[in-house]
C-alpha cells in the first residue's frame, strides 16, 4: 500500500505574511515541518499541494530543494487538489494536514494506517487533540467522492464535508493507539503573529530536540509552561471568528 502524506501549503497569507518562510530554529516551518515528515518510515511519497499562482512557486523550490514533490492545483478547491496530488502519485492511502502544523504528531502516521488497513474509514481524525496536533487519513474513495459531489469549488474547509454530511463513516483515532487523553486548550499552529511568537517561545525554551519531540512531550512541556501557552491562546477564538464568517465553510453535496 502505498502512503503519502500531503501537505496543505500556500503563501498568501494577510494576517502573517508568508508565514511558513519565517524562521524557526535553524530553518523555516515548513522545512521543519518536512523534516519532520521525512523521519517517519511509513510514507512512501511526502507532496507540497500548493496552487497555480506565482507567489506559490517558492514552496515547490523548497520541494524540489528538499527532495520530495510538489503539486501545483486550484487556488480555492483544496480537496481537489489534494485528489489530483493523490491520483498523480498513485497512492492507495493520504494523510493530511496544513503547513500551519509544524510540529504534527508524526509518531501517529502508523496508527492512522493500521486503523485505516483494519476498518477502511472514510476518515481517521486526531480529534481530541490540542489545535496544531491533528492528522487526517482519508480514504481516497471518500476524496473522490466529495470531488463528484461538491456543489461548489470552495473547498479550503473540505474537512466539514466529512463532518457535516451523512456521507461518510468518521472516526476517531482509536484509544488503543492513542490512549486516554485530556484535550489541552493549547493552540500550536501558525495563523498569526502571537502564533510565531508563541513558536520561537517554545523553542527557546524546549531547545532544537523540539523538533523532533512526540506530541506527549510537548504538551507536557506546555503543562508546565503555562507562559508560553497564553501567548497566543486568544487567537483560538479570533479563528473561530474568521471561520464561521467564511462561506467557504459551508458545505453541502448534490444528494443532500
Amino acid at each position: 500500500m502505498r502512503v503519502g502524506f500531503l501537505i496543505t501549503a500556500r503563501l498568501k497569507s494577510s494576517r502573517l505574511p508568508k508565514k511558513l518562510l519565517l524562521p524557526f530554529g535553524d530553518e523555516n516551518y515548513i522545512v521543519q515541518l518536512i523534516k519532520r515528515l521525512k523521519a517517519s518510515p511509513f510514507l512512501d511519497e511526502i507532496i507540497i499541494c500548493t496552487s497555480v499562482d506565482d507567489q506559490d512557486t517558492e514552496l515547490e523550490i523548497i520541494a524540489k530543494e528538499q527532495g520530495i514533490q510538489c503539486y501545483r492545483g486550484d487556488r480555492e478547491d483544496v480537496i481537489s487538489r489534494l485528489n489530483e496530488a493523490r491520483i498523480k502519485y498513485n497512492l492507495d492511502y493520504v494523510i493530511n494536514m496544513t503547513a500551519d502544523c509544524p510540529l504534527l504528531p508524526v509518531e501517529h502516521i502508523p496508527n492512522l494506517i493500521n486503523q485505516f488497513k483494519e476498518t477502511r474509514a472514510d476518515l481517521i481524525h486526531l480529534f481530541d487533540m490540542p489545535i496544531g496536533l491533528y492528522l487526517s487519513g482519508l480514504n481516497p474513495e471518500a476524496m473522490q467522492k466529495i470531488v463528484d459531489l461538491k456543489n461548489d469549488g470552495l473547498t479550503e474547509y473540505w474537512l466539514n464535508y466529512f463532518l457535516k454530511t451523512t456521507q461518510f463513516n468518521v472516526q476517531h483515532l482509536s484509544e488503543k493507539y492513542i490512549g486516554k487523553i485530556e484535550k489541552k486548550n493549547y493552540r500550536i499552529a501558525l495563523d498569526y503573529p502571537e502564533d510565531h511568537d508563541f513558536f520561537i517561545a517554545l523553542h527557546k525554551a524546549y531547545g532544537d530536540n523540539l523538533f523532533s519531540a512526540k506530541a506527549k512531550d510537548i504538551v507536557a512541556f506546555l503543562d508546565a509552561h503555562p507562559e508560553i501557552v497564553q501567548i497566543n491562546l486568544h487567537c483560538t477564538e479570533l479563528g473561530k471568528q474568521r471561520t464561521e464568517e467564511d462561506p467557504a465553510a459551508k458545505v453541502s453535496l448534490k444528494n443532500e
